[in-house]
């Protein structure tokens, strides 16, 4: 009977210092993975002759979807985004889920 309880508290013990271990590995689900990276201005969009500028590729900028094609005047505010202010910056994208968000 004695060895029944050690064996009981071995095995709670080995579950209680095993726990953290592999709650430490866990990946995330994919949804919950960010990506963020710095992107030049002109690798997302293409500054056009009127002096508007199109984007390279689709872009959510606050929830809205810009795509190529799109003609986004300076001096327009897009999304509560003036565009033509980014110009000479550096723009963080996060990439998860296959999106390309301008944070």
């Amino acid at each position: 009977m004695k060895s029944l309880g050690i064996n009981v508290f071995m095995t709670s013990l080995l579950l209680f210092l095993a726990w953290p271990v592999h709650a430490k590995h866990k990946k995330l689900p994919k949804s919950k993975q960010q990506n963020v990276i710095k992107v030049p201005f002109n690798q997302l969009f293409v500054k056009n002759t009127d002096g508007s500028f199109t984007p390279r590729q689709p872009l959510v900028i606050h929830g809205v979807t810009v795509k190529p094609g799109m003609r986004l005047t300076k001096g327009i505010s897009f999304a509560g985004v003036d565009i033509s202010s980014l110009e000479t910056k550096l723009l963080v994208i996060d990439t998860s889920n296959g999106t390309n968000k301008l944070k």
